[in-house]
């Protein structure tokens, strides 16, 4: 007989999986996408308010309760760099950035300006 929590865990895992299967997608996405959403990202990363309007869409659960369940799970895990976490999935839900290239945009920030980046997302923790 089927509980009322395993039907919310069933539910919970297919928004979960078709989360991951856009994640997928953004992955493998044309190289020249990928490139074009690393400037963005870039340019997303040194806009504060538009970091915070995507931090609150993301935890807010605009992008899907998917995107919402994997940002909760990284915020419940004080063990791992859940800034960074957060702003790569942040970057492939708000900019279809893949991880690497999230990656690379935020090392090719200054200092200041990744520190800036780093409060803005720390903010939501």
């Amino acid at each position: 007989m089927k509980t009322l929590s395993n039907i919310v865990d069933q539910h919970q895992n297919r928004e979960k999986a078709r989360a991951r299967k856009f994640l997928a997608e953004v992955e493998a996405a044309p190289l020249r996408d990928r490139q074009a959403a690393r400037v963005a990202f870039k340019k997303g990363l040194t806009d504060g308010g538009h970091l915070d309007q995507g931090m609150r869409f993301l935890l807010g659960g605009d992008y899907g309760e998917g995107a919402y369940l994997m940002a909760q799970e990284i915020i419940s895990r004080p063990r791992m760099n859940r800034v960074a976490a957060l702003s790569q999935l942040l970057a492939a839900f708000e900019w279809q950035c893949p991880r690497n290239f999230a990656r690379q945009a935020f090392l090719s920030l200054t200092k200041p300006e990744q520190n800036d980046a780093n409060a803005v997302i720390g903010s939501f923790l």
